[in-house]
């Protein structure tokens, strides 16, 4: 892999919480504490409200569509006990509601925090089986 690649992978990964990039003394992969994830799913929760105070006027048939083939693909991903699937399905479905906002300052405070929340649920997943 090219230098260029590498930097933009390093940056995005950084950007999302799950290394740190220290100057002159390197890049490490980030300490998951219970205060990191307390505060990571008190955030979430405050987000999502917000995302939900946004969409209730604006639900249309879209939307319900929409929210609907999602719960499908989670439901599905947990029958079949793929807990990867489930986990980016979960993801996915809550993805709806930031999408519909119409609010790009919410959605990009989504997106960087989809990576983190990925890494928790995956852990919890682990080591809850």
């Amino acid at each position: 892999v090219s230098r260029g690649p590498l930097r933009e992978a390093i940056r995005q990964l950084v950007d999302q919480g799950l290394i740190d990039s220290i100057p002159y003394t390197g890049t490490y992969v980030a300490k998951i504490t219970v205060k990191a994830i307390q505060e990571l799913y008190s955030f979430r929760t405050e987000l999502e409200q917000f995302a939900f105070k946004l969409v209730w006027e604006k639900r249309d048939e879209n939307f319900r569509k929409e929210l609907n083939d999602q719960l499908k693909k989670l439901i599905n991903a947990i029958k079949n006990n793929d807990r990867e699937a489930a986990i980016f399905e979960e993801l996915e479905l809550h993805n709806v509601a930031y999408k519909y906002s119409g609010h790009e300052l919410l959605q990009d405070t989504w997106q960087r925090l989809r990576g983190r929340l990925h890494l928790y649920f995956t852990l919890h997943q682990t080591a809850h089986n």
